[in-house]
């Protein structure tokens, strides 16, 4: 399929949603699966484009769906969505044109942007168990604590018997690491979203942050952890 675009033919998107699917296609990125009145979820990468003909080709679903799942993309409209470099999530409705192999392609009806991050996949963890996270303040030491949740373009960590609001504020840009196995940690600014102190179960600092300026690999790198981990997070 052609990724160029030819102006003999109504489109269905608009030149912004364009523009964040032809960066995509050349960076190779991951696009979500949203089943009608389901919460499952999948994701693939986005292979090609016939922008002419409204239409896209998509990569293998991991992870695959459920029989009845099967059937949705088969028989309904369903929703795929990509987060675009500036933090907006294109939301396109589809419906599926023919499988080739282990690909499908669609065909686009409708699209629309939302700032509303909750429509991304989120992993959650259980306390103390999921990933470590250390940040770096200013004017302090590095501090240590673990995520709570995480989605492709932020999430939730507790520093556990700390309090840390004399040295982190809303709003604020830091470094930090996220430690997923001794083989895999990622390097990447924050901007900090909210910065609370709880009391149960026990003292400790909740903050809750935004990636700024992550790279298309780290990002993938992500969005490939979060679904992995996506209602397996007990595992933790």
């Amino acid at each position: 399929m052609t990724q160029a675009l030819r102006n003999d033919k109504a489109r269905v998107l608009s030149d912004d949603a364009i523009h964040a699917l032809l960066r995509a296609l050349d960076n190779k990125r991951f696009v979500s699966f949203h089943f009608n009145d389901t919460p499952s979820r999948s994701q693939c990468l986005l292979l090609g484009a016939d922008l002419q003909e409204n239409r896209l080709l998509l990569g293998e679903l991991y992870p695959q769906p459920a029989a009845e799942h099967v059937l949705i993309l088969q028989q309904q409209s369903f929703w795929i969505q990509l987060l675009a470099d500036d933090g907006f999530v294109l939301t396109i409705q589809v419906r599926s044109r023919c499988r080739v192999a282990d690909m499908l392609e669609v065909e686009i009806i409708d699209s629309h942007w939302s700032k509303n991050r909750r429509w991304l996949p989120r992993a959650h963890f259980h306390q103390h168990r999921g990933p470590a996270m250390s940040v770096l303040p200013d004017d302090r030491e590095k501090v240590d604590g673990y995520l709570r949740n995480l989605s492709p373009c932020g999430g939730c960590v507790d520093f556990w018997n700390q309090d840390l609001r004399p040295y982190l504020r809303k709003g604020m840009r830091l470094s930090a690491t996220m430690y997923f196995n001794e083989h895999f940690e990622i390097h990447l600014p924050i901007r900090l979203l909210d910065v609370a102190m709880l009391r149960k179960p026990c003292c400790h600092t909740q903050v809750r942050f935004l990636m700024c300026n992550v790279d298309i690999f780290q990002q993938n790198q992500i969005s490939q952890f979060v679904y992995a981990f996506q209602g397996e997070a007990s595992l933790f």
